[in-house]
């Protein structure tokens, strides 16, 4: 321990991995008459994707004192015992310690092939005057090769690393080299020295690493049909006819994941993955209506009711109904005011439901430490007491941040959840369009929103599993069978991410759009847009009875947002200007700072706002032709300082990102 050579930053992996990208699509039609036509569409797309992350490390690595590449030092320095009492293992021979980030091994990639194919087959046309339907079939299918490579094959690592000298030649050879009864799989170890950074010859790295190939397929299947127009004369109101469209669908999705032999067995670094297949299907009817009460009437140029159901039968979660009503009234042509009230229902996916298990590493900050105990709920101190008493251990003394044992990456596992139910969603909205006669090109909307999700699906982080196991009101939660924790220590050694059903997720804030056009016969056309956002709530409750929790404008969730597009045209010229903006945020939760009011220097508490700029010019050298040049992140505005998924906050990390294209079509 306290070493100071390992490269930090070869734990951060790629700042963007490498990417390539192929697609093709094609579209086509056929009119048999003007009231039936048959259409397609076909995609194939290819993408590959190559990543680096940390190397491999171990902890505790014993290394006996025969094994010839031991320094003398070290070797004079074993204490008798010593090793066994720190591992209480009394069965472990004499030596020393090792504790290595096998640089030397080579750092961990993934190298990743997902291809897509796409078909859609369908018919659409007239009934009549007053109706049209549409009849279709879509199947999808998207394959994925998941390569690790240079995974690591544990048996034949532990194997080269137990170095002993040859009695006959005394070169160094492995320990299992010389025991007839070993394992016909360690044949052909190659020592290796863990003392120092070791230059290993590829005949180390062939016997020590593998590349595992681990394979996913996910497949949807859709039928559907509709028809829709309105009851013409035969039904209609002050404002107009009746609109309407009803329809029926069919969809089946499956996904299967069968992991590369070694790793299935929990053979390798990257190990532990089971096979994993699941598939559902769902029947929908549907129904829409828009009801035109009044039409061009004094106080009431427009007003109009309309609603819609969708009726669905899930094999995995059973039957749900999703249903709105809505109203636009418009007493003037310059003003006029929109509102709905929904209940929205959403399905767990297939990935949320059967996303195969895959290998996590992350940095956990353990809730239960003596310093991080009071930056929690009110419940954490007592269930962290609780938690460790019933390891064996003193609450008032566990201090994993200050054991290098605890202070690394924790390797996890992260996967879907066949127990996820729907989440269910009430939601309000309010709004206002002004068009005012004396601006003309103006358009203002304003629209509030209101929403309430009961069993919403949510991913939390790693650590944010770790708090929530003990910041609810007691330990029996569905987060703390999540985290392991090692039986000796305490320390969190393993960690499970999946899709949960939180108890509750609300939020509220207004929308705001404005649009202005003012034409010019003399230099051109300027078109100016702002949308604008502001965040009046945002809270969850993470299961029944657990405090609620403000997340608004806390770690990396503004409350304010704008975007502002200036546009010049002018003949064949186009010029653009765009700017994003939101106002700063705080780094750590309030009840972070709440516990510990000197957590960070107050200068830390936010992270900065954002300033994004973006410039474009276009050119059109002839009719449907085009050439175009632009700058992203135009100032080269930088990121705020951050670890994990914040080292890209608020700004992307690459920087000013610069572009040029060719435009045509045919």
């Amino acid at each position: 321990m306290g070493g100071s050579n390992t490269r930090t930053a070869g734990y951060q992996g790629d700042l963007f991995p490498k990417l390539r990208r192929n697609l093709v699509n094609a579209f086509g039609h056929f009119d048999v008459n003007d009231r039936f036509t048959l259409f397609a569409e076909g995609k194939y797309a290819e993408s590959k994707v190559f990543s680096v992350s940390q190397p491999t490390f171990d902890f505790y690595l014993l290394a006996q004192p025969d094994n010839p590449f031991m320094p003398q030092a070290i070797r004079d320095a074993i204490v008798p015992g010593a090793a066994q009492a720190f591992l209480e293992d009394d069965t472990l021979p004499d030596g020393a310690l090792v504790t290595r980030d096998n640089f030397d091994l080579g750092i961990n990639a993934e190298d990743i092939t997902r291809k897509t194919t796409r078909a859609v087959l369908g018919a659409k046309g007239q009934i009549s005057d007053h109706a049209r339907y549409e009849v279709s079939y879509t199947w999808g299918r998207t394959k994925s090769d998941i390569i690790e490579r240079g995974n690591r094959i544990e048996n034949r690592w532990f194997a080269a690393v137990d170095v002993v000298a040859d009695p006959d030649t005394g070169q160094p050879v492995c320990r299992s080299s010389l025991d007839p009864d070993a394992d016909p799989d360690l044949a052909g170890c190659v020592p290796y020295n863990i003392f120092g950074e070791s230059r290993p010859s590829q005949a180390a790295l062939d016997f020590l690493l593998t590349d595992s190939l681990n394979r996913s397929t996910v497949t949807q299947k859709v039928a559907s049909g509709s028809v829709s127009g309105d009851f013409g004369s035969f039904l209609a109101l002050p404002g107009g006819n009746i609109g309407y469209a009803i329809g029926a669908e069919y969809r089946k999705e499956s996904s299967d994941f069968r992991p590369d032999a070694l790793v299935e067995q929990s053979l390798t670094w990257v190990g532990g993955l089971q096979p994993t297949r699941g598939e559902f299907d769902v029947k929908e009817l549907f129904a829409e209506v828009n009801l035109p009460i009044l039409e061009d009437h004094r106080f009431a140029k427009t007003f109009s009711i309309g609603g819609a159901v969708r009726l669905s039968d899930y094999d995995t979660i059973g039957k749900t109904t999703t249903w709105k009503v809505d109203s636009v009234y418009a007493p003037t042509r310059a003003v006029s005011f929109r509102g709905t009230y929904a209940q929205a229902v959403r399905a767990p996916n297939i990935s949320e439901l059967f996303q195969p298990p895959s290998a996590d590493f992350r940095f956990i900050t353990d809730p239960c430490d003596i310093t991080e105990q009071n930056n929690g709920s009110g419940s954490r101190a007592a269930n962290c007491a609780t938690l460790l008493e019933a390891l064996g251990l003193d609450p008032t003394t566990f201090s994993p941040l200050s054991s290098p044992e605890a202070s690394v990456t924790v390797e996890g596992v992260t996967s879907g959840n066949t127990g996820l139910s729907q989440e269910t969603a009430k939601t309000w909205t309010a709004g206002v369009v002004l068009k005012p006669t004396f601006l003309p090109n103006f358009t203002l909307t304003a629209d509030w929103y209101d929403i309430r999700i009961q069993d919403a699906i949510n991913v939390p982080e790693p650590e944010d599993v770790a708090d929530l196991c003990v910041d609810q009101p007691t330990l029996e939660n569905p987060f703390c069978a999540l985290v392991t924790r090692d039986d000796g220590s305490g320390f969190i050694v393993g960690f499970r991410t999946r899709p949960e059903n939180v108890a509750a997720f609300t939020t509220a804030g207004l929308d705001l759009t404005t649009r202005y056009s003012i034409p010019t016969e003399s230099v051109g056309t300027f078109d100016l847009l702002l949308i604008g956002g502001y965040v009046h709530r945002l809270t969850e409750v993470a299961t029944p009875g657990a405090e609620v929790v403000s997340e608004r404008r806390q770690q990396y969730k503004p409350r304010y947002l704008a975007t502002f597009n200036a546009t010049w045209h002018r003949g064949p010229l186009t010029l653009n200007y765009n700017v994003d903006w939101q106002d700063k945020t705080k780094r750590f939760a309030d009840d972070v700072i709440r516990g510990d009011p000197d957590y960070v220097d107050s200068r830390y508490l936010f992270a900065k706002a954002k300033w994004e700029h973006a410039v474009q010019a276009s050119f059109d050298i002839r009719e449907k032709m085009s050439v175009y040049a632009g700058a992203t992140n135009l100032f080269d505005e930088k990121p705020e300082f951050g670890v994990g998924l914040y080292a890209s906050y608020p700004v992307s990390a690459m920087g000013r990102f610069m572009y040029a294209g060719f435009r045509a079509s045919f």
